[in-house]
């Protein structure tokens, strides 16, 4: 694995795009956000003027992220979700983390119980259990997701007024293809599954750090035109769930 040189992937563009209108509806508020990575997503949230509290599962992305956070009064990094008072925060955020977990349903409950009545849950995964490849083994996810499934997992946690969105079309679902057939004979960096999911926040594959030094985000301003078009449809290649707790 290589750390991606400009930063910002042209799949974490797309996922910017695709969750930018749900924010901009968000009075400002404090949001935990659950495997925060770089904190590059977290960023988004802080230029909107929100407060966050920021988990990740490995030690050492903690420890970058106080770095990088160092200076922000808005910004809080806790080393256990246990940390955090029930009913403390407004929003719940989690991207690209419930499909490398096993106990999914249980997570996310978990997760909620930080919720004060009436939050909301923005969170993204991979979508199409038939896509499963390569790429998903060697980043550790356990699943993609169906939308019915997911819908069905966010309910279950009490959650309501349901929207799911299909992102990424038609780039991400290129994206996909191309690193799967690229890499698909390449070993993982580690055997642990929860190792290599700790790494997929913060490492890039070698494909994608080339694709990035090639692409600047205003080449993205197609991509984003047609995935907007297509988010009511199921033919990109990730989901974006928003979600009120029932509490």
């Amino acid at each position: 694995m290589q750390t991606e040189k400009w930063g910002r992937s042209p799949k974490f563009h797309l996922r910017a795009d695709a969750i930018a209108p749900v924010i901009r509806q968000w009075p400002q508020g404090t949001f935990l956000e659950v495997g925060a990575g770089t904190g590059e997503m977290t960023q988004r949230f802080l230029q909107a003027g929100h407060r966050g509290i920021l988990y990740d599962l490995g030690d050492d992305t903690r420890a970058a992220l106080r770095v990088r956070f160092a200076d922000n009064p808005c910004v809080t990094v806790v080393d256990s979700l246990d940390d955090i008072a029930d009913a403390s925060v407004d929003y719940l955020i989690a991207f690209e983390v419930l499909e490398h977990i096993v106990d999914d349903r249980g997570a996310l409950a978990s997760w909620t119980r930080k919720l004060k009545p009436d939050g909301r849950l923005l969170a993204t995964v991979p979508a199409h259990q038939r896509k499963f490849g390569p790429g998903d083994h060697r980043v550790g996810h356990v699943r993609r997701y169906e939308r019915a499934q997911l819908r069905e997992l966010a309910q279950s946690c009490g959650f309501d007024r349901v929207n799911i969105q299909c992102y990424g079309f038609p780039l991400g679902n290129i994206g996909r293809i191309v690193g799967d057939w690229l890499e698909g004979g390449t070993a993982p960096s580690t055997s642990d599954s929860v190792e290599r999911s700790i790494d997929s926040g913060t490492q890039q594959s070698a494909t994608v750090v080339r694709l990035s030094r090639f692409m600047r985000p205003w080449m993205l301003w197609p991509f984003f035109v047609l995935q907007r078009a297509t988010f009511g449809a199921d033919v990109g290649d990730g989901y974006v769930l928003h979600a009120q707790w029932r509490g």
